[in-house]
């Protein structure tokens, strides 16, 4: 079958995301008739039966003149040195022009192959369309050229039909049913920012570390365990002596996160169980996250568990293990994907809604196995809040065990906002959410199940007065 990455650019505002869109049935990146509302590459995942395309939407490529139009340019050129297939769209209706020169001469730069998509041809007349098909082969060479409406749909089906043609021989990238690998935060960020009109900006935490940024003042909206966002209020263990009174929830039960723990397929550890490599103290070079993240957090409670250390030590639980020979590897998904896939690292364990991207991407470069959790550890898990759950089969189709179901533990998570946010904006976002929920199903699969008229219970929190008013006036919180 056919498999690769396929990158749509174009001058702003010519209907990048809205052909993403179109193309996939749902909302990815943000919707706006104002240019350069995407900001950051989105990939989507469109699935057919001759092959699979990883879509990348970026920022539209244009002769900067401030230093995000640089940042955003250095954006667009890095996805293009990574694909396999190249989209340029053009407008037909407003024509080909100065801009549309510029980007095909930059793309010339690049030996990647390229199809030039017409869009827009429900607004262009014929004779508009004709000088738009006309001005368009002599922009670049091009593989095909192929006019298209993705707002009415007209001749996507050919547009797919020449992007497969075009794409080299794969194994799938994503496991059916993924379509899209940016973190769910980003994705909720852009469905507030286009329905709600808020801007809302992504900044670097973590699961333990959320709560303390909203009660600082930092961050306004941050998700995180109700488990921990409950302890940060009682200034319980990880927040020792640190009550973080003003925090309250706007959604909860939003989404699973699944602990994994995976090996690569040609170490000595794949023959191995997890009592034996952690509770036997085996020397692997093991890639985390940073202190500060659920994942660590959730790790030390493991490391407990087999006696490594201490409640109330961590730092104990990895200098007994490093004292033996392991070695831990600190990083962020897609560093710790780096690092297994270069051979740097062992195994990798992380905390991730299913499917992670950063596991599927670290599978890609070498094969692995994820490791089952015993039931001990997952009944040891159980007084902190987790529960048990199985990584359903074929969910990682290139592990070594993909066909087999991976016992594992897991815990939801709520979005939370601080006590100082206004209860006209709690209400705003909270409504925005909720009143769109075939949006949120279809940002992560971990949100498929996600019900609005549950939305307030299991927060680990009181609710927001601005939020409860929406609840309220839904008629779910009586």
């Amino acid at each position: 079958m056919k498999s690769g990455l396929v990158a749509l650019v174009g001058r702003p505002n010519v209907g990048k995301s809205t052909l993403l869109n179109a193309l996939l049935g749902q909302k990815l990146a943000i919707v706006s008739d104002k240019p350069q509302t995407t900001r950051s590459v989105v990939r989507g995942v469109l699935h057919r039966p001759e092959g699979q395309a990883v879509l990348v939407d970026t920022p539209g490529l244009h002769k900067p003149r401030t230093l995000l139009g640089q940042r955003l340019n250095d954006l667009v050129r890095g996805t293009l040195a990574e694909v396999d297939l190249v989209l340029q769209l053009v407008d037909a209706a407003a024509g080909v022009g100065a801009g549309d020169r510029f980007l095909a001469g930059e793309l010339a730069k690049v030996a990647t192959p390229k199809l030039c998509v017409v869009n827009k041809m429900d607004a262009a007349s014929r004779a508009k369309m004709a000088a738009a098909l006309q001005a368009a082969g002599t922009l670049a060479d091009f593989a095909e050229i192929v006019p298209v409406s993705a707002r009415t749909g007209d001749q996507l089906d050919l547009l797919v039909e020449l992007v497969m043609r075009h794409l080299p021989e794969g194994r799938p990238l994503y496991p059916e049913g993924h379509t899209s690998d940016e973190p769910e935060q980003h994705l909720v960020a852009e469905l507030i920012r286009e329905k709600a009109g808020l801007n809302i900006r992504v900044i670097p935490g973590g699961g333990t570390q959320n709560p303390v940024l909203l009660s600082r003042g930092d961050a306004g909206v941050g998700m995180g365990m109700p488990l921990l966002l409950g302890a940060a209020l009682d200034g319980e263990d990880p927040y020792v002596r640190r009550k973080m009174e003003g925090l309250q929830g706007l959604a909860g039960n939003v989404s699973l996160n699944v602990f994994h723990f995976y090996v690569a397929a040609d170490s000595r550890f794949a023959g191995m169980t997890i009592d034996e490599i952690v509770g036997g103290r085996k020397p692997i070079r093991l890639a985390i996250s940073r202190p500060g993240t659920a994942d660590v957090w959730g790790m030390e409670k493991i490391l407990a568990h087999y006696g490594l250390c201490t409640p109330g030590k961590p730092s104990d639980c990895y200098r007994a293990w490093e004292s033996v020979g392991a070695k831990f590897v600190r990083g962020s998904y897609a560093e710790q994907a780096v690092a297994f896939r270069s051979h740097k690292v062992d195994g990798v364990f992380a905390f991730l809604a299913l499917p992670a991207a950063s596991v599927v991407e670290a599978s890609e470069g070498r094969r692995m196995k994820l490791l089952p959790f015993p039931k001990p550890l997952v009944e040891s898990l159980a007084r902190f809040g987790f529960g048990d759950v199985t990584i359903p089969s074929g969910t990682y189709p290139k592990a070594v065990n993909a066909g087999e179901a991976i016992a594992s533990a897991s815990m939801g998570t709520t979005i939370a906002a601080s006590a100082a946010m206004s209860p006209d904006v709690a209400y705003l976002i909270t409504k925005t959410i909720n009143d769109n929920p075939d949006r949120v199903h279809r940002i992560h699969p971990s949100l498929a199940d996600y019900d609005p008229s549950k939305g307030w219970l299991h927060l680990g929190l009181a609710l927001h007065p601005g939020a409860e008013r929406y609840y309220r006036e839904q008629g779910w919180l009586q």
